[in-house]
């Protein structure tokens, strides 16, 4: 059974939440100076202007499930061992990133520099090269919620104030509201201590791919495992981020050092560099890609065929079956100006299924009064993604057992089924083009899978739609032997 995302300043199921203490709230600036004090002194803490943190951080999908972790990332990347370095006075993150479970058992490297305005990165070999300005927002609010900085920044900001006693886990409070690095914010602070639990706040992730379905989201940071380091200045050393009332990452620190010294030229950016990262795309959202490969294929399959747009369209006599919403409002759009443009027939209805992303443009279709229908294994993302872009109560269909749907004199069969790692899939059939389509297939044993289910159903499938190719052949049958 799906569940549904709380949304508000506590998402975390497992930590119950009250308000009403019965202390007098206490002074905003006393307490964080406590804390500070805590944490290595405030003094300590604000003549810190560079710092070296050896991590390790561990990928999640945002995903809603009652099961524990069934939620694996997709790639190999899952796992990263990070080393990096910050100027906090440029402002200026350097962060090497090793992928050390990467394919073929073989490590990768990849360098992200993040100068003020300009985002760069470096592959082994190579020149740096402009990276997607998702970066620079990830550097801000990277910063914002590193603890010692949030203590600090949160104490100097011109809105500081004290919002209310609460308990956490039993635990009690006080809530301290105040914009730090231009995020409005609320700080967990222990009262017997002064010490972030953990801050909340709610933003959007205009610019980055994996965030952008979920418009303005909930986003929450933990801290736990605090440890005293050589300087003298005592963190966290676990940081957990839920993102739209999910687990996000956990990032791990191994290693902390305070105001080393840097390499001259560990977060140089030359002039020409600059302008190259000014003038090219990188200062575009990472969906806004043109539609520059799209095709209809063999008169019935419109692919799509660019990154964060939706899947396929499926034509069913005069009108089109979108097969997913996009990545973004934009990739919506998009593809349906080109699709209704290009063939003169009406987008009349879609169907999400995908739980990679393809739901964030659903508040596009809605605001079009194209009906949407849901998947099980996406109901709760697709929700999530409306809320974020103010369209909560907006009706949805949602795919339970089976259905047969009727549009334009043809008809499709949609059911769901369950994946190892996904339930509630979606499976759609036509049999008009004995065409299959699983969005969330993507190895030998999950084709495997949908053909028995097809088999058992009495469907003729020639061809299959998977999460890689729209018209892969179907299998006569056998074991599925390695993944693809």
């Amino acid at each position: 059974m799906i569940r549904w995302l709380v949304v508000g300043v506590l998402s975390l199921v497992a930590v119950a939440t009250r308000g009403g203490g019965a202390q007098q709230s206490a002074d905003p600036v006393a307490l964080l100076d406590r804390g500070l004090r805590h944490m290595g002194g405030r003094e300590r803490v604000a003549a810190v202007t560079r710092v070296r943190l050896d991590m390790i951080t561990m990928w999640q999908r945002i995903y809603f499930d009652d099961v524990p972790y069934p939620d694996v990332f997709p790639t190999n990347d899952g796992y990263e061992h990070n080393v990096e370095v910050r100027d906090y006075s440029i402002p200026a993150w350097r962060n090497t990133r090793h992928f050390s479970l990467a394919e073929g058992g073989q490590a990768r490297m990849l360098v992200d520099l993040v100068r003020d305005s300009v985002a760069m990165y470096q592959l082994p070999g190579q020149d740096f090269q402009p990276q997607n300005i998702a970066y620079v927002d990830e550097r801000n609010e990277l910063f914002a919620y590193t603890p010692d900085r949030l203590m600090l920044w949160a104490r100097e900001a011109d809105d500081l104030a004290a919002a209310g006693d609460t308990v956490v886990a039993g635990v009690p409070h006080v809530r301290v509201r105040a914009t730090v690095n231009g995020i409005p914010m609320t700080l967990y602070l222990r009262r017997a201590d002064g010490l972030p639990t953990f801050v909340a706040f709610r933003k959007s992730a205009p610019n980055d791919f994996g965030l952008v379905p979920f418009g303005e989201m909930a986003v929450e940071v933990w801290y736990s495992r605090w440890r005293v380091f050589a300087d003298g200045i005592r963190i966290p050393t676990e940081w957990d981020v839920r993102r739209a009332g999910a687990a996000y990452k956990r990032m791990t620190v191994l290693g902390a050092e305070f105001n080393p010294d840097f390499a001259p030229d560990s977060f140089a950016v030359t002039p020409e560099q600059r302008a190259e990262y000014l003038g090219s795309a990188a200062v575009r959202p990472m969906h806004d890609l043109p539609l520059d490969s799209a095709r209809i294929t063999e008169g019935f399959l419109a692919d799509f065929h660019t990154f964060g747009s939706p899947r396929a369209a499926l034509l069913m006599g005069d009108r089109w079956l979108l097969l997913e919403a996009g990545q973004a409002p934009l990739s919506t759009q998009r593809a349906l100006g080109w699709l209704e443009g290009t063939s003169g027939k009406p987008v009349a209805e879609a169907v999400v299924g995908s739980t990679r992303g393809l739901f964030g443009g659903t508040s596009v279709l809605l605001d079009r009064q194209i009906p949407v229908v849901v998947a099980q294994s996406v109901e709760a993302l697709v929700r999530a993604s409306l809320e974020g872009y103010g369209e909560r109560d907006r009706p949805l269909g949602v795919i339970e057992g089976g259905r047969w749907m009727r549009l334009g004199g043809d008809s499709v069969r949609v059911e769901t089924t369950n994946l190892m790692d996904t339930r509630g899939t979606l499976l759609l059939w036509s049999p008009t083009h004995r065409w299959l389509y699983a969005p969330d297939v993507y190895t030998d044993l999950d084709i495997e899978i949908v053909m028995e289910h097809a088999r058992s159903r009495g469907w003729q499938v020639e061809r299959i739609g998977t999460g890689r190719e729209l018209l892969l052949p179907a299998p006569l049958g056998g074991p599925s032997g390695a993944g693809r």
